[in-house]
């Protein structure tokens, strides 16, 4: 059985919704085109919505030497045309503005669990995907032309929510709210209109360290940066081989992504917004799963049980690789057991299972 149900649009009908706000279709004046944009936003369940200049990235020399240091990792697709997530008219020519918008999933954000908070319900990408495009019908009738993205396509996303005002950059790299912290999800629309922009706000980190006191393998720089290589969430997800022996201690009981970082944020802790889409609500399932049962899915087991969950990204080898990394962390004898009387065809998944067992062995005095 699935984890998750079948979604159901909760709202009105998109070409309903979206005429609702069409003040005559005709209106070309850009004040009015924003407030139309503004009102179907919230309506769709937008925490934010706000308009930043398609100018150049603002910190994209950074971007690009963090790319020259190596920092991304095995993440190629970074390192195709870096130049063009710097610069929105190379993506979409004659892009006037970028319009930015944040979705909330936090709630319970203090609970540390094993699945990022994020990847508890369901995935988010073809969900703000289908509400972006309702967007983006109704810049199409003001004459637009527009292009989306969530997470998905070549532009700095975070860079154009903090001059929109959506957020400052915490020293994890995120964008936080004085209200809200930083659990949410930002999806971005450019658009050849050119639309009142939003200014931004003043980065209220002040001095705090917490966030990266809190990241157990040292992968914060700081300054807004981080090296993925060492991240928690990019070896648990991104990463596509093994994880390094020497950081696998460090994972702790992170089967898929890591909240860590967040988790220690005052802005977080105080403030942390409950998504208003129930889609993106934790799965009970997952919550009470016990990890090593997982490691006799057949690869149609893991495909149904995991299909509308973020989790499927990685496969059932790398949900394995995890698993063991885990379970040699923080597991039982019970999981000592399971292991022991696991065949692993993939030569990658058995050493990490092989190092599990030797963990637990010492750990557990068998």
């Amino acid at each position: 059985m699935n984890f998750f149900p079948v979604c159901h649009d909760t709202g009105l009908s998109r070409q309903k919704n979206i005429c609702l706000h069409m003040i005559d279709g005709m209106e070309c004046d850009p004040a009015v085109i924003k407030s139309a944009v503004l009102r179907l936003a919230k309506d769709l369940g937008f925490s934010a919505c706000r308009v930043a200049p398609a100018v150049r990235a603002p910190h994209a020399d950074v971007f690009l030497e963090w790319l020259q240091a190596g920092r991304h990792g095995a993440m190629a697709w970074l390192e195709r045309d870096p130049e063009r997530r710097c610069q929105p008219d190379l993506v979409l020519p004659g892009c006037q503005s970028i319009i930015c918008l944040s979705c909330d999933y936090g709630g319970g954000c203090h609970l540390p669990q094993s699945v990022a908070l994020y990847a508890r319900g369901m995935d988010y990408h073809k969900l703000m995907g289908d509400k972006l495009e309702d967007l983006c019908h109704v810049l199409e009738m003001y004459g637009g032309q527009q292009r989306w993205y969530v997470d998905t396509g070549p532009v700095l996303e975070r860079e154009y929510a903090e001059l929109a005002g959506i957020g400052w950059r915490g020293r994890h790299g995120l964008i936080v709210r004085e209200r809200g912290g930083s659990f949410f999800f930002l999806g971005v629309i450019l658009s050849t209109l050119q639309l009142p922009c939003d200014a931004p706000v003043k980065n209220r980190c002040g001095s705090c360290r917490r966030c990266l006191v809190a990241c157990p393998t040292g992968a914060l720089m700081g300054d807004g940066t981080m090296d993925a290589r060492r991240c928690i969430s990019y070896l648990t997800i991104e990463n596509k081989e093994g994880i390094p022996e020497d950081l696998r201690p460090a994972i702790g009981s992170c089967v898929y992504g890591c909240d860590l970082c967040q988790m220690a944020c005052p802005w977080n802790t105080r403030s942390s917004l409950a998504s208003t889409w129930p889609v993106f609500f934790p799965s009970n399932k997952l919550r009470n799963i016990q990890w090593r049962n997982l490691l006799s899915l057949s690869e149609e087991d893991f495909s149904a049980l995991f299909r509308l969950s973020p989790i499927r990204r990685i496969k059932r080898r790398g949900l394995w690789r995890n698993i063991c990394v885990v379970l040699g962390n923080v597991g039982n004898y019970e999981d000592w057991s399971a292991l022991r009387h696991m065949h692993f065809d993939d030569s990658m998944v058995a050493e990490h299972a092989a190092w599990a067992i030797r963990q637990l062995e010492r750990r557990l005095s068998i």
